[in-house]
């Protein structure tokens, strides 16, 4: 069955089906419904040298599929051999090749295969795309096997399902081990007005979250600390009980990706310490400092993290009600930032939780990448900084006694 219509970028991965490159792009219909474009793609870098018909050849008879194009490197013309693997780890193809062929240059190795395909194809994610294809019906989502996407500027993103959480780990001395301390409470709260706490057994917890999760089916997952500390720890703590974290779509556990951040399949991953890190505003990265900095007006039962489980054994209400509080905090944070994620996103062209934890200098490179393949600008490495040791300043050993007419000079 033919497709034709406009839906909303959401995420974009690169799968293997059988071996086979695959770009999958999450995206949303104006009623929400979940799609997924499905489309071929070979992952590829460009080869330039002076020999170029002889690399030409030997790539050939290596059956490694080449094309010869025209590209430029900083606006002067040059011949190129776009190299095709079909490999998710293009930078090992890469390296590989260089050791047997000499004299040549490599470029854009090193650009995430899924990211490179949106440059190629100057899609945008939190955008528009305009898919031609073969309509699959596939419970619970539909498929499309696309022959043709094109971005849609200025489209809204439909009524996206968000989910906030927030969870507590017991732990007697120090900060929270997640192979000695086990969870005791995550809280819930969702963009419908569900609020759910869950708390007793560990495993229970657990299973009860994961239930949710498939419940609700979140296109947002909104955490505080979820990249640095949370994903990572539930996936721990899951497995301790024989369980897995498939709190990705198509039953898929999280897994860590670029900048630090956890890729959870199908869904965004939104982790507000990561916006709160670029404040310099903010002295103290705590929730609680970040929700003033937003000027949103909410009250904290606030308990520190060192005086949890003390405070867990005597008054658990009160830990309880700071948890809810916390989730309930990070959807109000959700709403109020959400348009300028989003336009963020669109504008660099980064998905919208992988915007968040990358620096301002990756989110300009990126929208910079677009640009550059426009003009059939090949995209240069990036520079390699030998790391040079700080060799301190001067140290003037004191001399024992009293002294008097002391000069102090401080840097």
């Amino acid at each position: 069955m033919k497709f034709i219509g406009d839906l909303w970028l959401l995420d974009v991965a690169l799968e293997l089906e059988e071996g086979n490159p695959f770009i999958w792009l999450w995206c949303k219909d104006k009623d929400g419904k979940t799609h997924i474009i499905k489309q071929a793609y070979s992952p590829s870098f460009y080869i330039i040298s002076d020999k170029i018909r002889d690399i030409h050849e030997s790539l050939r008879s290596q059956r490694i599929r080449v094309e010869e194009v025209d590209r430029k490197i900083r606006g002067r013309d040059v011949k190129a051999l776009r190299t095709y693997v079909d490999v998710e780890d293009v930078e090992s193809a890469a390296k590989k090749i260089t050791r047997t062929l000499k004299h040549i240059e490599i470029f854009e190795e090193d650009i995430r295969p899924s990211i490179k395909y949106l440059i190629e194809n100057g899609l945008k994610p939190s955008g528009g795309v305009r898919v031609l294809g073969e309509l699959i019906e596939h419970d619970p989502f539909k498929i499309i096997e696309a022959e043709k996407v094109e971005y849609i500027p200025d489209m809204i993103s439909p009524l996206l399902r968000v989910l906030s959480f927030d969870t507590v780990y017991y732990s007697k001395s120090g900060s929270p081990q997640p192979e000695r301390d086990p969870v005791i409470i995550i809280s819930i709260t969702t963009l419908r007005g569900a609020k759910i706490q869950l708390v007793g057994d560990e495993k229970e917890i657990l299973q009860k979250f994961l239930e949710i999760i498939e419940d609700e089916d979140p296109d947002v997952i909104v955490g505080f600390s979820s990249n640095r500390i949370h994903w990572n720890y539930l996936v721990e703590r899951a497995r301790k009980h024989g369980l897995k974290l498939t709190v990705g779509r198509l039953s898929s556990e999280p897994h860590t990706s670029i900048h630090g951040h956890v890729s959870i399949r199908g869904r965004l991953n939104i982790d507000l310490e990561d916006m709160a890190r670029d404040i310099p505003e903010l002295t103290v990265e705590t929730l609680e400092e970040f929700v003033n900095y937003l000027g949103l007006q909410y009250n904290f039962d606030t308990v520190e993290d060192w005086e949890i489980a003390e405070t867990w054994e005597e008054n658990p209400e009160k830990i309880k009600r700071y948890s809810l509080q916390r989730a309930e905090a990070l959807l109000k944070c959700y709403e109020a930032l959400i348009d300028y994620i989003f336009s963020l996103s669109e504008l660099t062209g980064m998905p919208a939780d992988y915007v968040l934890t990358a620096s301002t200098g990756f989110r300009v490179e990126n929208y910079l990448m677009y640009l550059a393949v426009k003009k059939n600008e090949l995209i240069p490495k990036k520079p390699e900084i030998p790391h040079i040791r700080y060799l301190g300043g001067l140290v003037k050993s004191p001399k024992p006694g009293l002294h008097k007419d002391v000069v102090v000079v401080d840097f």
